[in-house]
């Protein structure tokens, strides 16, 4: 079965079918990115990383997926929505059996370079594949539907790094997450349509970055994930030299953070949809930076978790807002507009992964930890004052 532009043609039931693998697949993507946050500290005193290794570890699931997601539109042309979904799927399962393998530090960052091209490579095609077979107003709820995958992963992730590494070993978190994302693929290929194949359309990102509203939603983007991405470098490395936090308490500790964000998710989109993208989005930025500051200045584990759990529910309504939006900006009903305009925010998403961590690790290693947090919030105010001072609204 294919996917025609611009028509629903797939049943109920299959629709339901498509969403649930898309979501799996968004769930093993961020399981498989946050798993080693309760990890490093232990693995970095062993073998001696230093905080920009560790940061690089962390960053270049992103670097990988900036540097892929520039073709994403135009090998979703090439090759057919499914094809690349399924290939996606592959390098998951490829990065993450490298990891599980072995526990030297050049293996371990190629495994998460081949994670983050797979992740570059199945988002953006999930996306394209939610706005070809809903209607524009039932895209808000499965995105929404999405993006619970993403904050399970994320839940799920350290909790489960930090348990399994402690009781059972390094090696088991990520064999559990190879022969699921293995069964995934399979289950992909059979199930998920082909996918409509476009003969022209609109590729280009300097055609999107035309728009002012696009390249503000991508700077935003940019600025929320790297602050995250940051907050999972800086904050494991702080626990465990500050309170000597063990793997499995690190990962509980980022467990409030996620369940913030999944359960603020669906009242983002709803806010979104009644006062618009702009008001929804300065009100995530600035509530993310309030909560930045409260991270720097909390001095015991429940006070870092209760304020990292305040920030998952202030980068929810940062998020969740562009998604939708980007849809209706990438042009008419086109699947390659569609994949272009989310191959860009996917762009703009690990650009921020990428640079979070880094400059988390390379900030950390100059300065304390309060100060490093307090430039990121510096940062988010920025954002906040140009989302602000932006003359174009819903």
């Amino acid at each position: 079965m294919s996917i025609s532009a611009g028509e629903d043609v797939l049943s109920r039931s299959r629709r339901r079918v498509v969403m649930l693998l898309l979501t799996l697949t968004v769930f093993f993507n961020e399981l498989s990115y946050s798993v080693v946050v309760p990890i490093l500290p232990r693995q970095a005193d062993r073998f001696g990383w230093s905080e920009i290794e560790i940061g690089l570890l962390l960053g270049c699931f992103g670097l990988s997926g900036l540097a892929t997601a520039p073709f994403v539109g135009r090998l979703s042309n090439l090759l057919g929505l499914r094809r690349l979904f399924f290939s996606g799927v592959g390098l998951l399962a490829m990065g993450t059996g490298l990891c599980a393998v072995s526990m030297g530090y050049g293996w371990i960052l190629t495994g998460r370079i081949l994670q983050g091209v797979a992740v570059a490579v199945t988002v953006t095609v999930g996306m394209a594949y939610i706005v070809k077979i809903h209607p524009a107003e039932r895209r808000g709820g499965a995105t929404g539907i999405v993006m619970g995958g993403f904050a399970a992963g994320s839940i799920a992730g350290p909790a489960a790094g930090g348990v399994l590494f402690e009781k059972v070993g390094y090696s088991v978190p990520f064999v559990l997450i190879f022969l699921c994302v293995v069964m995934l693929a399979l289950a992909s290929a059979k199930a998920l349509p082909e996918g409509y194949r476009p003969g022209g359309g609109n590729d280009s990102f300097r055609a999107l970055l035309a728009n002012p509203q696009v390249r503000l939603l991508v700077l935003c983007a940019a600025l929320s994930m790297g602050v995250l991405g940051m907050l999972e470098a800086v904050v494991p490395l702080h626990l465990e030299r500050s309170f000597g936090t063990g793997p499995t308490v690190i990962g509980l500790v980022f467990v409030g953070a996620t369940l913030g964000q999944g359960l603020a998710s669906p009242l983002a989109g709803v806010v979104a949809d009644y006062r618009g993208t702009r008001f929804t989005l300065l009100s995530g930025l600035t509530l993310l930076a309030v909560t930045m500051i409260a991270v720097s200045a909390s001095g015991s584990e429940p006070m870092i978790a209760a304020s990292l759990c305040a920030s998952g529910v202030a980068s929810a309504f940062a998020l969740v807002p562009i998604l939708p939006r980007m849809a209706e900006l990438g042009g008419p009903s086109d699947a390659t507009n569609y994949s272009t305009a989310y191959a860009l925010l996917n762009f703009a998403l690990d650009a921020g992964m990428m640079a979070g961590p880094l400059l988390g690790g390379i900030l950390l290693s100059i300065l304390d930890f309060t100060i490093s947090i307090l430039v990121a919030s510096a940062i988010l105010f920025v954002g906040a004052w140009l989302t602000y001072s932006a003359r174009h609204n819903n």
